[in-house]
């Protein structure tokens, strides 16, 4: 299976808040107590996350919202889900 049909959710205790508007907002994980900030399309991907997208559905989400080309989208996808992964905030679900 490629990446693209992997789907990923927050993992447990890892909670975000947007500031509302156009402003960041703030994910927090409990089991580490660290505080990420995060832009507002993190905030969207986040969004998208919550609900068990896979990194398709974020690549489509980044070229729909923000225009981007495909590679672009695709990269920024996969940056990402590697960052919350690498940070414990994210955890691939299986297939």
């Amino acid at each position: 299976a490629t990446m693209s049909c992997e789907q990923f959710v927050l993992s447990e205790g890892v909670s975000y808040q947007a500031f509302g508007g156009d402003e960041d907002g703030v994910m927090l994980s409990m089991q580490s107590g660290y505080l990420y900030r995060c832009n507002s399309t993190a905030l969207c991907l986040l969004d998208r996350l919550r609900d068990g997208a896979t990194v398709g559905e974020l690549q489509s989400q980044l070229e729909s919202e923000y225009e981007l080309a495909e590679s672009q989208a695709r990269d920024d996808a996969r940056q990402f889900i590697d960052h919350l992964v690498a940070e414990k905030l994210a955890r691939r679900v299986a297939a």
